[in-house]
């Protein structure tokens, strides 16, 4: 369900996040909130189709070779710029964007941007996605501080398989991740079987 003045015009805003494990989750929600308004917008995912498989060539049965294209197309388009937590004694303002704000009006966007836009583009292409929340600031090392989507497939035996899907990693590729973090991920996330 969008949240209500959510809608599948390109949106940002900065918004309170309470602070913890609970704004954790409420900015996770959120972030799903906005990939699912951008599916509202019946144009955003045969762009995503026509981006990342027709004008690629990709074969759409090697959902791996997929992930990479999309990877590489959002991380190519939407540059990364970290976004300072404006903090205050009872919550967390944090500047949240929709996937269309991130790759059509700004061009650039925090981890929170790349995160939404690489699940929209799963989502887009018929596939599932989760979040992956590090808590990677060695300053404060109690807060989650990072966030990136991981991507799923069913493979050829039906079993699920995930990839990390982190664009903000400035020499990255599909798969790699930060070592050395603590990961939390709020939910069992489900891949649904394409047909």
């Amino acid at each position: 369900m969008i949240s209500p003045g959510w809608d599948i015009a390109p949106f940002a805003r900065r918004t309170p996040i309470s602070p913890g494990v609970r704004g954790t989750v409420e900015t996770l929600g959120l972030m799903s909130d906005l990939v699912g308004a951008s599916l509202l917008d019946p144009l955003y995912p045969l762009f995503v189709r026509r981006k990342v498989l027709a004008e690629t060539g990709v074969d759409p049965r090697d959902i791996p070779a997929v992930f990479a294209r999309a990877y590489d197309y959002w991380k190519a388009n939407v540059g990364y710029q970290r976004d300072p937590l404006v903090l205050g004694s009872e919550s967390v303002t944090d500047y949240v964007q929709s996937p269309h704000w991130s790759l059509f009006v700004e061009g650039y966007g925090d981890c929170l941007a790349h995160a939404g836009g690489m699940a929209s583009f799963a989502v887009s292409l018929g596939h599932g996605y989760g979040y992956r929340t590090l808590r990677a600031d060695e300053s404060d090392p109690s807060r989650f501080s990072h966030v990136y989507a991981i991507l799923g497939y069913k493979d050829a035996a039906g079993r699920d398989v995930w990839l990390p899907a982190d664009t903000t990693l400035p020499h990255g590729s599909l798969g790699d991740e930060l070592p050395n973090v603590e990961r939390y991920s709020p939910h069992d996330f489900i891949v649904v079987p394409t047909t």
